[in-house]
């Protein structure tokens, strides 16, 4: 194996190395690189993989490790000479073997003594083109100078196997990459796929396309927000962003992880010809009943672009405040306030914390065939009927400052501003709310106390902010334990004390997570927002107008039975739902 490409084993005649004989599995194992060196990884071959006299599910490897595959035996060997200036793959020798390989144009039986060398690294992918096929646009992707077709078709089929062991535990969706079709930047459709088998697939040009579909699908069966395929040296590391955390799912052979991602280009309308440069676009997929809206990103790194896409799938967003697992005080609170005429409602959190899924949220509860409801927004998410919904797009002039005074001219009874980060817009937004507008905005602070703080750093005067604010909410995200698995544990006495100060007392146990397939091994499943309001009432205003402080705004806020961030993510550790570890990641000590 040189320089990553991964040597697939097993009787099967699609495999790397097919060896006919009872005891080895159609596809028994892989050899495949990990971190600098190589591990192997066994398939679920009935008869298992041992290294060293050991049964392994994967094993990295070191020189001198013997590996039994049924009846073959290999010895690993670490060649310490370089190729090109690039590190050689590891040869591996067969003492005594006698099966001889099946595959057609298969390497020789392993001859003791002597190395088995393997392929070297694929080219480049060749550029996807394009062509019209019954009146409509269609795009394809030549196959070029591409690796034997049977060395792509056994990577391909060991990917497949890859996903579907890692998703075999979690509910099926019903959708299949067969099911959907992919839409580019200016709505023209990839034709449906028919998908066969692996060399079919290959044969067909088809394989980036039908393992980008492949990918998606997954994505949907995670919940995934967000995908990423990064290039390393000799392959292409695909990850998923699953309940906030990142989760390793494949290792891609090179010429398939290019093809994804040039597929990915042609789909969002980008020039191929241009690797080292940031490009970013979109595209959509649909699948039976919905459609799913993909944003697009290509960066720069040492081994090539990587691509991040960032998923945006209305269906599994909440759509309604009583969606989101507020308390019902607070829910209460803001439905209230936006029947309001005028005001400002604030949301901050870090990026990926639900901000524009609580402002939607908002906005659909308000009656909006009696109002008009204009909002500003960089990129439109989601699309709500019944509003107007602007693009601001800064690469033309068009920023938050410079667009809203003409859209305050256009008679607006609710306005939602994307992001508060510069004077200008903040100024404006709070003048807004004082010529009797609705505002829902979105800032950048570690907490609602912090937003007051935040608010007066970028040049708001206190008496504008103490008129025109009218709530300070923040929130995040928790990871949900998994009911599967989880496992109770009792309270350390820092733990019982915690607790107590809230009023919660004679707490017999707390939930820790473990780890199942219906968890992808994570120990949680499914997330829960935690928030933090802050009413600005009159108190809080006296403050506001007084040069603040931190521990003042605190005990004006207290009054009202303001609670913390930490504290809402306590009351959700005594009920079951989440652990104090997610407790310390998310809210720490806020």
């Amino acid at each position: 194996m040189l320089r990553g490409v991964p040597v697939t084993i097993g009787s099967d005649p699609v495999n790397s190395l097919a060896f006919s004989h009872e005891s080895i599995a159609a596809f028994h194992c892989v050899v495949e690189m990990s971190g600098s060196g190589y591990r192997v990884r066994d398939l679920g071959a009935p008869t298992g993989t041992l290294v060293n006299g050991q049964p392994i599910k994967q094993h990295e490897l070191r020189s001198g490790d013997a590996i039994k595959i049924g009846a073959l035996k290999l010895d690993y060997v670490q060649r310490q000479a370089a190729v090109d200036g690039k590190p050689a793959g590891p040869p591996v020798k067969a003492p005594g073997a006698s099966m001889a390989p099946t595959a057609r144009n298969a390497p020789p039986p392993p001859v003791a003594g002597k190395p088995l060398q393997f392929a070297d690294d694929v080219d480049e992918a060749p550029a996807p083109q394009r062509h019209r096929g019954g009146g409509e646009e269609v795009m394809t992707f030549s196959d070029g100078d591409m690796p034997p077709v049977k060395e792509i078709a056994a990577a391909l089929g060991i990917h497949l196997r890859t996903l579907g062991e890692l998703l075999g535990h979690l509910p099926a969706t019903g959708i299949s990459q067969n099911d959907v079709t992919l839409i580019n930047a200016k709505s023209k459709r990839t034709p449906r796929l028919n998908a066969g088998n692996a060399q079919d697939i290959v044969k067909a040009g088809n394989d980036g396309l039908f393992f980008l579909c492949c990918l998606l699908v997954a994505c949907l069966r995670m919940r995934a927000t967000d995908l990423h395929v990064e290039p390393k040296s000799g392959t292409f590391s695909v990850r998923a962003r699953v309940d906030g955390a990142m989760l390793d799912l494949v290792q891609l052979h090179p010429w398939i992880g290019h093809r994804v991602q040039r597929v990915v280009k042609v789909l969002s309308e980008q020039d191929i010809a241009k690797p080292l440069s940031v490009q970013e676009g979109q595209f959509a997929m649909d699948v039976p009943g919905r459609r799913v809206h993909y944003r697009v990103s290509f960066t720069p790194s040492k081994h090539g672009q990587k691509l991040a896409l960032r998923i945006l799938d209305e269906a599994v967003a909440p759509l309604y405040l009583r969606d989101l697992g507020m308390p019902t005080w607070m829910q209460e609170d803001l439905q209230r306030l936006i029947r309001q005429d005028s005001g400002v409602i604030l949301v901050s959190g870090p990026t990926g914390s639900g901000k524009t899924t609580t402002l939607y949220a908002l906005i659909r509860e308000i009656d909006r065939s009696a109002r008009n409801v204009v909002t500003l927004e960089s990129p439109v998410e989601f699309e709500i009927e019944g509003i107007t919904q602007l693009p601001i797009n800064e690469m033309h002039g068009q920023s938050y400052a410079t667009i809203l005074p003409s859209v305050l001219r256009q008679d607006p009874d609710v306005l939602l501003v994307g992001e508060v980060r510069e004077k200008d817009t903040a100024r404006i937004v709070m003048q807004a709310a004082m010529t009797g507008h609705l505002v829902f905005s979105t800032i950048h602070a570690r907490n609602s106390i912090g937003t007051i703080f935040r608010l007066l750093d970028l040049g708001v005067e206190p008496h504008l902010m103490a008129a025109g604010l009218n709530r300070a909410l923040t929130q995040r995200l928790v990871r949900q334990l998994c009911e599967h698995c989880r496992h109770p544990r009792r309270l350390s006495e820092h733990e019982t004390k915690q607790f107590a100060d809230m009023g919660i007392a004679d707490l017999e146990h707390i939930y820790a997570p473990v780890g199942c397939g219906a968890c992808m091994t994570t120990g949680y499943l499914g997330r829960r927002a935690i928030y933090e309001l802050l009413i600005i009432n009159d108190k809080v205003r006296d403050v506001i107008l007084s040069r603040p402080q931190i521990v003042d705004l605190h005990e004006a806020a207290k009054q009202s039975g303001f609670s913390t961030l930490r504290e809402s993510a306590l009351r959700l550790v005594a009920e079951g739902i989440t652990s104090m570890e997610e407790v310390e990641r998310v809210a720490g000590e806020s």
